[in-house]
């Protein structure tokens, strides 16, 4: 499947989800898709980020909440210019 056959899955579920990605870009790095993203999927209680070295788990009421905590997810940089 694809990530529009997840948010399916997701979308359809009774069960409540635990997301896990590899590191904060992995999983969207639209800070405000990604509130929305846990604001309409009330199924989805935490999120799981692999850092290699660590995880840190986050519940949705943190990122929904918490802008310091939302911001880890805005780590993408941006790409560099060619001449």
């Amino acid at each position: 499947g694809n990530t529009q056959d997840m948010f399916e899955t997701i979308n359809q579920s009774s069960r409540k989800i635990r997301l896990v990605t590899i590191d904060f870009a992995g999983f969207c790095i639209n800070t405000d898709d990604l509130r929305h993203f846990f604001h309409i999927n009330k199924s989805v209680i935490e999120i799981v980020v692999d850092l290699g070295h660590k995880v840190e788990v986050f519940i949705c009421r943190q990122i929904l909440k918490n802008d310091e905590v939302l911001e880890k997810f805005n780590c993408r940089k941006l790409s560099i210019a060619r001449s």
